[in-house]
């Protein structure tokens, strides 16, 4: 068994100084991977409206980007 640089804690990313980088690191890593995401579906025949593409960024990134910044 080896020793972790990191653990998780209730959804929470924490390393031995608590500094959160990889908290922020890991979920930004998510919110960009979301966002490629909404890229490929915008990028149909039709694509999506400004509408739709603010819904999905509300509704799938900003909780990412959000999460535990309270």
């Amino acid at each position: 068994l080896q020793p972790s640089a990191q653990w998780k804690y209730l959804g929470f990313r924490l390393d031995p100084k608590l500094t959160f980088r990889a908290h922020i690191a890991f979920f930004a890593e998510r919110a960009a991977t979301t966002v490629n995401a909404m890229l490929m579906l915008g990028n149909s025949i039709r694509g999506l409206t400004a509408l739709q593409k603010r819904t999905l960024y509300i509704s799938c990134v900003l909780p990412l980007l959000t999460y535990g910044a309270q």
